[in-house]
């Protein structure tokens, strides 16, 4: 079984952030991006252009971090994505559009490059992926409610932009997370559609748990963009491949997306049960280019959880990564328990999962927020995603929100501490690698600095790293976007958002 250790990337209050990328490089290097200033409320603000995101570089398996300065011009949302050699890419929103950074020298120089724009002037949540000679850099228009891919080749040292393809119509959730298949190049995009409200949040809402999405199913779907989608541009019309219709709600998280070494197809996302009042990882797979898939199966043995992530590997292997808590309740946002990442890890393809505690002690107490911008000011703390990646090795790394130093007395927040950057690595157990194992007798994982000091409710908790019984995303307008795009895009945009925050849903 995996076992694991973790730690504090960035004690800095000033560095406080939440929804961290992580991306190991073909040496091992390790690098992680947060948004910095407008994508957490809580963060200290940096100047426009002089650092979108806050930047770490760990030269040493995660054992200490350099934080790097940086140059990626806008504030709001992150990501990074890594090259051949010493080549890493990171992007930010800048002024309403999507920036791409590159940097030759492991992160000590940025050249920022402004990728593209949508048809409207407000964009939103980008993900990159990187391959051959190219970066792909999906994106969200906000007005117009629609997805978009670009391809930009890239050239030292800068990235050139070509035409947007537009992969999707308006019935999206949330724009998701992209991956390329290694074989193919076949760039794959995935989300899940609106489907009906059908929160049953609480009793007023007029929605029994019973009658939960019986109204219109939750679509979940990917998008296969292909290098003739791609010289098309606009006039292009991507294949719409459907992974899964659920009858529950798929609200809560991105939908995420990685492709095998092998080709093989994985998404997950999350989906409300509220008959037995919980909310569950998910995962489909496909070996066939999305052809068919595998039935939707539950990944989770922990009774509710957010923000799943999945990593796939050789020869069936895959670790699928999220939030869980013992506390039960009709969605994240009304579930009041400790919460710890948790790691679901399979040799069979997907065909079960063995559940393991990747933190010691909880990261987070309380509810989890979900909406977006939707929630309430001060709620959003861990924001809307973490992630994972492999390193040359085969083990698993993991970035996630620690917001342990906040202290909850019967689910009243009565501190609010800056949240930090922590990292997990994996020490033991199989890797990712066909025919490999993680480290040799792994040590005890260690805690971060600071345990967590909110109030003990008395619930039975797996020991770090123990097995549990087999199983069978920021996005949001920048508000300096915002103030210079005008009273008339804001009324836009506020519409929009209200429009969606009526049917259970809103902006990340």
């Amino acid at each position: 079984m995996p076992t694991w250790a973790v730690s504090i990337v960035d004690e800095d209050p000033t560095r406080s952030s939440g929804e961290p990328s992580i991306r190991a490089a073909d040496d091992g290097t390790l690098y992680i991006v947060a948004p910095a200033g407008l994508a957490n409320p809580r963060s200290l603000p940096t100047p426009v252009g002089d650092g979108g995101n806050f930047s770490w570089r760990s030269d040493d398996d995660g054992q200490t971090w350099k934080f790097l300065e940086t140059t990626v011009i806008g504030g709001g949302d992150g990501d990074v994505v890594t090259a051949d050699g010493d080549v890493v890419y990171q992007s930010g929103l800048s002024l309403a559009c999507v920036t791409v950074a590159r940097s030759a020298d492991r992160g000590e120089t940025w050249t920022p490059n402004p990728v593209n724009c949508s048809t409207s002037p407000v964009d939103d949540r980008q993900w990159n992926d990187v391959h051959g000679d190219a970066v792909y850099t999906a994106f969200g228009s906000f007005v117009l409610d629609q997805l978009y891919v670009n391809k930009s080749l890239f050239t030292d040292p800068l990235v050139v932009s070509n035409a947007n393809v537009a992969v999707s119509d308006t019935d999206h959730q949330w724009p998701g997370v992209i991956d390329v298949d290694p074989l193919e190049g076949v760039v794959y995009q995935s989300w899940q559609t609106v489907g009906a409200p059908n929160d049953c949040d609480d009793d007023t809402s007029g929605c029994l748990p019973a009658e939960a999405s019986k109204v219109e199913p939750d679509v979940i779907k990917i998008a296969a963009i292909t290098d003739s989608d791609f010289a098309m541009g606009p006039l292009a019309s991507p294949e719409h491949i459907v992974v899964a219709s659920r009858s529950f709600d798929t609200f809560d998280a991105f939908t995420a997306i990685d492709v095998s070494p092998q080709g093989v197809i994985h998404v997950v996302w999350n989906e409300r049960h509220p008959e037995v009042k919980q909310t569950w990882s998910m995962i489909a797979s496909s070996a066939d280019q999305g052809s068919t898939w595998t039935a939707p199966k539950r990944v989770n043995t922990v009774a509710t959880t957010a923000f799943p992530w999945v990593t796939a590997g050789d020869d069936g292997r895959l670790m699928v990564s999220y939030y869980g808590t013992a506390s039960t309740g009709n969605s994240p946002e009304t579930t009041l328990g400790d919460w710890r990442v948790y790691n679901a890890f399979s040799s069979d393809g997907g065909a079960t999962f063995t559940e393991t505690v990747v933190t010691p002690k909880p990261m987070h107490s309380g509810t989890v927020c979900t909406s977006g911008t939707g929630c309430a000011i001060g709620a959003r703390d861990l924001v809307d995603f973490f992630e994972t990646d492999v390193t040359p090795t085969g083990c698993l790394v993991i970035t996630y929100t620690d917001n342990s130093r906040d202290v909850l007395v019967n689910g009243v927040r009565e501190t609010n501490n800056p949240e930090r950057i922590a990292f997990a690595k994996q020490t033991g157990g199989l890797s990712l690698l066909a025919g490999k194992t993680c480290g040799a007798a792994a040590p005890a994982p260690t805690e971060p600095v600071g345990g967590p000091t909110a109030a003990p409710r008395p619930q039975p908790r797996p020991g770090p790293g123990s097995p549990l019984p087999a199983t069978g995303a920021d996005g949001r307008l920048p508000l300096v976007a915002a103030l210079l795009l005008g009273s008339a895009v804001v009324a836009t945009v506020r519409a929009r958002a209200a429009a969606r925050q009526a049917a259970g849903c809103s902006s990340r």
